[in-house]
């Protein structure tokens, strides 16, 4: 009986080691994955501001602007920024940046600078309504 009870320690050790093993290493993971949720917080407001700052500079090319307002929009970001995107896509269009050719009631875009299906519809939907 008691050569039972030690064999049972042994291996109640045994399996509170492991269980020790695979809970240090779960914390140390999770601690890992804290600071990637971290880092992509970071980059994505990086890259946020950065986007903003070209939308909002008057110094930058209206055409680097709009695509800068695409990758802005596609990205899900939604603020008063948007509402500068489509001044700066109303912009090149009156500056005649953007071409436009008339057909029924639609308006169909084409550019030198940007080929974008997101800026394209966003263009047509500016001028349609």
């Amino acid at each position: 009986m008691l050569k039972k009870i030690k064999e049972y320690k042994e291996w109640l050790v045994i399996a509170v080691g492991i269980i020790s093993i695979i809970w240090s290493a779960s914390l140390r993971y999770h601690g890992f994955l804290d600071k990637y949720d971290e880092l992509v917080n970071t980059i994505k407001t990086t890259q946020q501001m950065a986007l903003k700052s070209v939308i909002w500079s008057e110094e930058i090319p209206i055409g680097e602007r709009a695509s800068a307002c695409d990758v802005y929009l596609n990205a899900g970001y939604n603020s008063l920024t948007k509402q500068q995107c489509d001044l700066i896509l109303k912009k090149g269009a009156n500056q005649g940046i953007f071409s436009y050719v008339e057909k029924g009631s639609e308006i169909y875009e084409y550019s030198s600078y940007i080929n974008d299906d997101y800026i394209r519809n966003h263009l047509i939907k500016l001028f349609t309504y």
